[in-house]
This record gives structure tokens, C-alpha cells and sequence, in this order.
């Protein structure tokens, strides 16, 4: 049922005057700290005094490119605008193009001998052996680097198998770039894309270099490619295979193996394994696990399981698939019980405890980040609620990562560690599906941990918000993720505590770690209704912080679910006298730009940049200037996504000409905006597209009162860059009072 709105968006009442809410406590007598009021403070006196802390476009969209807890959508609502642009990656500034991608040996032998194959493998092969390259377009948990590497050893030596790894940047991009000295012939390559985008001719660009390199190339994503004519020939749908047959032939490995070193005696002769196998595919036990199964990977486990009780009798075996099902949940306790008989000292450091859960909510970090944040929560947080007799010890050397995380919790070394030499190691947890379990266990059988851990949270958001010394954006992201995944725990409660205060604060930052909670918590289809209610009372409301924060709301998922619903309320919040300053219409402009159809987002910039309205223009300006620093990856160089668009649909070229225009002539966007077109000018050298569409448009852009600045700048320009055939060609034609063909009078 629908949530009722409240008046006018206004704030909920305080926790304690709702029924069942306490207050936040004091600390406890022989605590250390100061009030909860008192921390607060501080966490407001922490924010950035010149700007109250603000979202920089291009590092935000980088740190939410390479989480691991990214939303999912399974479809864009585009409304009567059905026809999606065809572009490459999008790529921002602060991800280097140079960034280098280099091979990582893929042992495979674990793989191949137990991989049951998937509907369309023939043609997967037959494939690779003709264009040298495939594409596995799948969800994760369906077995696709198993299928790789069936597929990439039947034309390659298993040692000459490998994984292509890039830290920053696209892999698929930088794989074709470095072809000539990456590529080996005779070698087999697997490249992880994700769930990234990619271009069909970048697809087509590497089969020819791989061709050409003698290699092997097999493509894992999880998103088809951009274009509406995919290379049939080279994308496959990669679907799951026969879980009961997975199952099966990893049960028959591993008793093989069994039956080596059994003490048991004649209990694993061929024929009582076969009587086994063929009594466990009977148990309809065994089939509702299947049907459990959240990937191959889980069907593995279970196989694991199950091969361990061969000797057993029928009430073992449904006690070893409970605990199958139950095993993460059985772990998250295991790793928070401070009660650990094989760990006697661990009452005397809730370091301990602290630093598992950082572990946790960190996946895929630095360890930096999980020793830093690990550190807040146990000697800045927890103090203020617990009563402690003394202070922990914190000798340095008594704190080794590998005994504050147990090796049950890690991923095997290798995974944890496949980074660049120079690089950090990260954390990383032997199942993600660790994270949520962890998070579960902890608010619902710590009662008193749930405070603790939003101030953790909070905390870390707001620590250090200065020029000098910002929490870095990735922790950000993450710390918003991880509310959004308590949020399912308890909805109303982490609201109120919060998301609230976070959406009706003064700074961009806790506005946009707001939207991105509401958003994680829109993935959870039994929340929908719920975010969707409360964005309502957002934007229908009169605070202007609530405002900001439900136009950053409508930049993500949330908005792609119902492209019309939030474009139309963009535009509407983007009227408001109270938005005139800020950028939050802007990004999520540019975020939905970037991350969905173009056609009908494109068209509401038209609309705006033309609008008798006092605001739009500038809303429509600032999208602009953060789409700017974003280019689209083609095979021949980066070009800018703007520019891209006009390249393709020459009804855009006006809107570019119009976004230009006004920017240049407003005090607040001008400065930037001829850094930019700099930029745009400088790079378009040797792209005889980008030079043709510059030579045409730019003059458009410059002429009448724009016309003197700009003959100045380009003086400037051309005193940098004087070998520049496009710099010329445009001051020439300026110079001579040309507007350039096609300009509307």
C-alpha cells in the first residue's frame, strides 16, 4: 500500500517522540567521547566551510563505474522515444586513456574437466575459430569463464591462457590499443568487461587485431552492446546450464578424488558412488536447492557439501544442505561472535570486530580504506556507546590483517591481488553475498549495534570535507550503498535517522549520498512503492535541500525506470528560483544522458536551452559543461560525447551551437566554456569528422558580439598550438565575418 505523503515534504518528527524510540544515548558511565549531540557537531563543523562540500561530476560518475554494488535495472521506460543513440563508451577525464592493461596468467585446469556446456556452444566455438573472437553476454553466475575457458583451450595450450586487467579505464578499449604488443599468437585471452558498455565497433576492431596478433579473445559482459544490429556472429547469449548436470559432474570429481584417501574402507567403490549420486538425484531436497542456486558457483558449494557425506545417513544429508543454505548467514555470526574458542583474546579487542565489518563493506577497496574507516568505527564510534573499563591496546604489530580477517572470510590470495605491482592490495571477500549476510546478522542480532553503525556511516561521509583533505568519492558511493542495503533491513528507521537528514542538508555530498541510498534500496522490488513515495514528498514539498536531493534521485536507476516521469520532473524542479545555483538538475541530466537513451534527453536540452524560462538555460548550460569532460571511445581517438551526438544526427548540431552560445555569453559559464572549446579544438586534430564538424559549427558559435573574444582567444590558441590546421581554418573564417554555412539568420 502507499505511504501517505507528508505535508509539504516537511521533516519527520524526532526519534523520541515516536512511539518505541529512544532518544540517542550519552555514553555510557566510563566511556570516552562526548555526547552523541556533541558528535553531531562536529560532524557538521567538518563540512567545507567555502562550499559546503560539493560533488565533482566526472569523479563521482568514475566511482560509480567501478563499484561492485551498482543498482540494477532490467529496462529503461523511454515513453514514444524508443530509438536509443548509438555510442561507444563514455569515458571521464579522471580515467586516463593511457592506463596500461596487462596479462594475468588464468589457471583453468579446475575448470575444464567438470564444465557442462550451455545451449549455442558449437556455435560459440565455431565462431571463435573463424573471427578469433566472441562475446559471452550473460548474468554473472551462470558459468561464463568456464565456458571461456573450454572455449579458449580448444585452440590455445592451457598455459598460454590469461585475463586482461586494466585499474582505470575500459579494458575492452585499452585490449585494441595495445594489441600489437599485448596480444601473443597462439594465446588465449579472457577480458571481464562487466556490466560496462561497449561498441560494436570496438568488438570488431579487436577480432581484426587479434586476427592479425594469431590470439584468441572471449568476451564476458553482462549488457549487449550499443547499436541496434548487434554482430550476431560474434555475441552470444550465454544462459545457465543444466544445474542438476553441474551438480552431478562436480559430485563425480570430487568423490574421484574421495576415494584416494577415504578411511571409511569399501564405501567408495565405483558402484556405491553411482548408488549415491543416483539416491541424492531422487531427493527433492536436492532440486528445491537447486532451484535456490544464485549461480554456479553456489551449486559448487553445495557439491562440496554433499560429497563430504557420502557415508552419511538421510538426516545428515538434509543437515548438510541446511547448511549449505544457511552457510553465509552461519559465517557472519561465526565472524562477529566474540565468543570464538579458538580465539580467547578476542573479548579484549572489538578492533576486531570493527575491522571485519570495514572488511565487508569495503569489498573491492584499497585496504586503506578498510583500515581507516575499520579505525573510526572502533575508536571514535563505539566508544560513545559502550563502557569500557579501559582502553583497548593498540599495539601495531599485534593487528596483521590476515588474523583480524580470517582466511574463511578472504577470497583466495590470488583474486585478493590481481592488481598492478605498484598498486594496493584490496580487500576482498570470498563471496560478495557476504556483505548483505554480514550487514543482516549485525542489525538484527546486535540490537545495539544499529546506531553505532549509522554514526559510523555518517561519520565517514562527513570527516574531512575540506579543499585540502576530501573523503575520497569512492568511499562515498560505497558508504551511500551500504544504507541503502540497511534500508531493507528497516526502512522507516534508517529514513528518519539517515537518509533524511542527509537529503535535507545544506551540502551536495550528503544530498547525493542520499539519492544513491534511495536508490540502492529501489533496486529491492519490495521497496519500489516505498522510494517512490518518498521522492514524492520530495519534490512536492518547499525545502530546498529535499528539492536538490530528489533531482539527484532522478539521475539514477530511479529515474531510468520511467525516463518520461523524470525528465518531466527535472524540468519542473529546474524552474524553481531555489535550484538557480545548484548543479544537481545539471548532473542528472548529464547522468541520464550518459547512462540511457539519448534521443529524448537531448530533446528536453533543446527545449530547455530555447525556454522563455529565467532558470532552464542554465540548467541546460551547466549539463553541457559535465558532459563536456566526457568523451566517447571510438576505435580511431577519444571524441567528446557532445560532439559525437552531432557527428551522428545533424538535427543536433543546432543544440550545440545553442548550448556553445549561451554559455559563452553568461559571466558564471564563460571562462570554462572557452577551456573547453580549447580542448574540444586541440583534440580534433587528425579526426577529419571532428575537424569537418568544428570548421562548420564553431564559426556559427562565434560570430556577432562574440566575435572580438574570440579572435583573441584563438590568437592565444594559435600562439600554443600554431601548427593546428583547425585553429586556422576557424580564425580565418571568423576574420573574414563567414558565420559558416547552414547558421539560422
Amino acid at each position: 500500500m502507499t505511504e501517505p505523503p507528508m505535508p509539504d515534504g516537511e521533516d519527520p518528527p524526532d526519534s523520541a517522540d515516536l512511539p518505541g524510540q529512544e532518544p540517542l544515548p550519552a555514553p555510557a558511565s566510563g566511556g570516552t567521547g562526548s555526547t552523541d549531540s556533541t558528535y553531531k557537531n562536529e560532524a557538521m563543523a567538518a563540512e567545507d566551510p567555502f562550499d559546503g562540500g560539493q560533488v565533482d561530476f566526472a569523479e563521482h560518475r568514475a566511482a560509480r563505474e567501478h563499484s561492485l554494488l551498482k543498482a540494477r535495472r532490467s529496462a529503461v521506460s523511454t515513453g514514444k522515444h524508443g530509438r536509443a543513440f548509438y555510442v561507444e563508451n563514455y569515458h571521464g577525464e579522471s580515467a586516463p586513456p593511457s592506463s596500461e592493461v596487462w596479462a594475468i596468467p588464468f589457471e583453468a585446469d579446475a575448470l575444464l574437466g567438470v564444465h557442462e556446456k550451455v545451449a549455442g556452444h558449437a556455435d560459440m566455438a565455431l565462431s571463435l575459430k573463424e573471427h578469433r573472437l566472441v562475446v559471452l553476454q550473460g548474468p554473472p553466475g551462470t558459468g561464463r569463464y568456464a565456458t571461456a575457458a573450454t572455449l579458449l583451450a580448444a585452440f590455445c595450450a592451457r598455459y598460454a591462457l590469461h585475463t586482461l586487467h586494466r585499474d582505470e579505464g575500459d579494458v575492452l578499449q585499452g585490449a585494441y590499443e595495445q594489441a600489437e604488443t599485448l596480444l601473443g599468437e597462439g594465446r588465449g585471452y579472457v577480458v571481464d568487461v562487466g556490466a560496462q558498455p561497449y561498441g560494436v565497433r570496438t568488438l570488431e576492431t579487436l577480432a581484426r587485431r587479434a586476427t592479425l596478433a594469431g590470439a584468441y579473445v572471449v568476451v564476458i559482459g553482462e549488457l549487449a552492446p550499443y547499436g541496434t544490429d548487434w554482430p550476431q556472429h560474434l555475441v552470444f547469449e550465454h544462459g545457465r546450464p543444466d544445474l542438476s548436470a553441474v551438480l552431478e559432474a562436480h559430485l563425480r570429481a570430487l568423490l574421484a578424488t574421495h576415494r584416494g584417501h577415504c578411511t571409511v574402507g569399501r564405501g567408495c567403490r565405483p558402484a556405491d558412488v553411482e548408488a549415491y549420486i543416483a539416491r541424492l538425484a531422487g531427493e527433492r531436497r536436492i532440486e528445491r536447492a537447486l532451484g535456490m542456486a544464485a549461480s554456479v558457483a553456489e551449486v559448487v558449494r553445495l557439491a562440496r557439501k554433499l560429497a563430504g557425506h557420502i557415508h552419511s545417513d538421510e538426516a545428515d544429508i538434509a543437515g548438510a544442505i541446511g547448511e549449505w543454505r544457511d552457510r553465509l548467514p552461519l559465517l557472519a555470526r561465526q565472524l562477529l561472535s566474540p565468543g570464538n574458542a579458538s580465539d580467547p583474546d578476542a573479548l579484549l579487542d572489538p578492533h576486531r570486530q570493527a575491522i571485519r565489518i570495514a572488511y565487508a563493506c569495503f569489498h573491492g577497496h584499497p585496504l586503506a580504506d578498510v583500515i581507516e574507516t575499520g579505525n573510526l568505527l572502533s575508536g571514535t564510534v563505539l566508544p560513545r556507546f559502550e563502557t569500557r573499563d579501559t582502553e583497548p591496546v593498540n599495539l601495531v604489530f599485534a593487528r596483521e590483517m590476515d588474523r583480524l580477517v580470517p582466511r574463511e572470510m578472504r577470497a583466495p590470495e590470488t583474486w585478493a591481488t590481481t592488481v598492478r605491482a605498484d598498486g594496493p592490495r584490496r580487500a576482498a571477500l570470498v563471496n560478495p553475498e557476504l556483505l548483505p549476510a554480514l550487514l543482516e546478522v549485525a542489525w538484527h542480532s546486535y540490537g545495539d549495534l544499529q546506531k553505532p553503525l549509522l554514526r559510523w556511516l555518517e561519520a565517514i561521509v562527513s570527516r574531512n570535507t575540506t579543499r585540502k583533505s576530501r573523503v575520497p568519492e569512492r568511499i562515498r558511493v560505497r558508504v551511500a550503498e551500504i544504507v541503502g542495503i540497511l534500508m531493507r533491513f528497516d526502512f522507516d528507521f534508517v529514513y528518519r535517522e539517515t537518509v533524511h537528514p542527509w537529503a535535507v542538508g545544506r551540502s551536495s555530498v550528503h544530498q547525493q549520498c542520499a539519492a544513491l541510498a534511495l536508490e540502492m534500496a529501489a533496486s529491492q522490488e519490495a521497496l519500489s512503492r516505498r522510494v517512490a513515495s518518498r521522492l514524492k514528498n520530495w519534490t512536492g514539498g518547499h525545502n530546498q535541500g529535499l528539492h536538490n536531493s530528489a533531482a539527484r534521485t532522478y539521475g539514477t536507476t530511479v529515474g531510468l525506470q520511467d525516463l518520461p516521469v523524470a525528465l518531466r520532473e527535472l524540468r519542473r524542479l529546474g524552474t524553481k528560483p531555489q535550484l538557480a545555483s545548484s548543479n544537481a538538475v545539471a548532473f542528472s541530466m548529464a547522468s541520464l544522458f550518459l547512462e540511457g537513451p539519448v534521443d529524448p534527453v537531448a530533446d528536453e536540452l533543446d527545449a530547455w536551452i530555447t525556454s522563455a524560462d529565467d532558470y532552464l538555460p542554465q540548467h541546460a548550460v551547466r549539463s553541457m559543461l559535465a558532459l563536456g569532460r566526457f568523451t566517447v571511445r571510438t576505435p580511431r581517438r577519444g571524441r567528446p560525447a557532445l560532439a559525437e551526438l552531432a557527428l551522428a544526427d545533424e538535427r543536433r548540431r543546432h543544440l550545440l551551437v545553442s548550448l556553445l552560445r549561451r554559455a559563452l555569453t553568461t559571466q558564471e559559464t564563460s571562462a570554462r566554456t572557452w577551456t573547453l572549446l580549447e580542448r574540444w579544438l586541440t583534440g580534433a586534430e587528425g579526426d577529419e569528422g571532428l575537424e569537418r564538424l568544428f570548421e562548420e559549427i564553431v564559426p556559427r558559435v562565434l560570430h556577432g558580439p562574440l566575435r572580438g573574444r574570440a579572435l583573441f582567444h584563438l590568437g592565444l590558441w594559435r600562439l600554443r598550438r600554431p601548427e593546428s590546421a583547425v585553429l586556422r581554418t576557424i580564425q580565418r573564417s571568423i576574420t573574414l565575418g563567414s558565420a559558416g554555412p547552414g547558421e539560422r539568420k
